[in-house]
């Protein structure tokens, strides 16, 4: 997918479950339930807010899932300290909304405070803190400091290629990524050849008809334009 319209999946919440709640359907044991602390129901409570907030995202209701997302965000710092997964999790999807409406260089800062943030305490191959890194690249790319992209996707499609192997969908949006980055700084020769290795494995693992293959099709298709016309202007 290309870094105009590249999108990043709103991530779930991590925290774990509350044991022993009923599920939907099932008759409410009131011993049970008189058992959960009021900490415990509180973070229940939560973790219901930060998932409807995910949803308000997707809906692009973007002022009252940032409203949401601040609450929840604070009361998980109180409860659960400024480093727990969950509470990182959800000052991620804070930063991600506030660059859904546009606002790139506040969500960059708070990109990069919860990827250092979670590769100290959770270590360099969590998810979130893969997460974190990637969207800071992909903020970069937004605002044209190409060459700064390039080298933090190179970081993250290394970790992610030995976590998940090389033709795992999200490795190969990664290396797309990568490969139009040497588009947009003029490398169009490294740019085609990934773009042409990258298609043979497109082909057989997401289709042919696939978004990511197609897009890849249409960059290897203003290569060969722009190397044309390059070449016209030289004979000329």
């Amino acid at each position: 997918m290309s870094l105009d319209d590249k999108e990043v999946a709103v991530g779930q919440d991590t925290a774990e479950e509350i044991p022993n709640l009923p599920r939907c359907g099932q008759p409410c044991d009131t011993r049970r339930v008189s058992q959960i602390s009021d900490k415990d129901y509180r973070i229940m409570i939560l973790n219901a807010m930060h998932e409807n907030s995910n949803s308000l995202v997707v809906r692009g209701e973007y002022e009252v899932a940032l409203d949401v997302f601040q609450e929840v965000y604070e009361e998980r710092r109180q409860l659960l300290g400024e480093d727990d997964h969950s509470t990182l999790s959800t000052r991620h999807q804070l930063a991600w909304t506030l660059m859904s409406q546009g606002r790139i260089h506040e969500a960059f800062v708070i990109f990069g405070d919860v990827y250092e943030r979670s590769k100290r305490c959770h270590g360099v191959c969590d998810e979130l803190t893969l997460v974190a890194r990637d969207n800071m690249a992909y903020v970069l790319a937004k605002i044209g400091r190409y060459a700064e992209s390039l080298e933090i996707y190179k970081e993250v499609y290394k970790i992610e290629a030995g976590l998940h192997g090389k033709n795992h969908q999200r490795n190969l949006i990664t290396k797309q990524s990568i490969a139009a980055l040497h588009f947009h700084l003029e490398q169009y020769d490294v740019a085609i050849d990934m773009f042409r290795c990258l298609l043979e494995t497109m082909q057989v693992v997401l289709g042919k008809d696939h978004e990511l293959t197609v897009k890849n099709v249409e960059f290897m298709e203003e290569i060969r334009k722009i190397k044309k016309e390059n070449h016209s202007c030289v004979v000329m």
